[in-house]
């Protein structure tokens, strides 16, 4: 049985991973919904309602059901910002391909989207029981497919619009 320390530490992770994914999100421009927040607040609430039981009895075997109700709030926190990032550089992409002009520009542009699509199909076939080092894994693989994103389009010229959403 996890200890309240453990699931104190893995609240804090939630916040580390969740402040990284909205500095992607807002250097991509992404709009969020308040899923993430509202699923951090949640997890808080749960937290306070497993510790009070914890000190009532430490044995409880309800702890079990917290501990899992703050990983699921934890977990589908992450994974809403995530997709969002995604879905939205995906999106943007597309609109970029559809504009007549250099062949050579969209095939690097086309294979990176299939590459968001290969993140996006692992993430959300990936396993429910979706662990830590699982989360980990995606936000890496997103921030390391960001970063090929925007060396890509600065050499391109398309970072404004694909990465930034500007017009214009």
């Amino acid at each position: 049985m996890k200890s309240l320390e453990k699931v104190a530490a893995d609240i804090s992770i939630f916040v580390d991973y969740i402040v990284i994914l909205q500095l992607i999100g807002i250097e991509t421009n992404t709009p969020f919904n308040s899923s993430p927040l509202e699923h951090f607040k949640e997890a808080l609430w749960i937290y306070s309602e497993l510790y009070e039981l914890y000190k009532e009895d430490p044995d409880s075997p309800e702890i079990l059901y917290y501990v899992a109700s703050i990983e699921y709030h934890m977990r589908n926190g992450i994974l809403d910002i995530l997709l969002d990032i995604i879905e939205t550089i995906k999106f943007r992409i597309k609109q970029f391909l559809q504009v007549p002009g250099n062949y050579v520009k969209k095939s690097e542009i086309r294979n990176l989207h299939h590459e968001y699509k290969a993140l996006e199909i692992s993430i959300r076939m990936g396993p429910r029981l979706y662990k830590i080092d699982h989360i980990e894994e995606s936000i890496i693989s997103l921030k390391n497919l960001y970063s090929k994103s925007l060396e890509l389009c600065n050499k391109i010229g398309g970072a404004r619009f694909i990465i930034k959403g500007l017009t214009g």
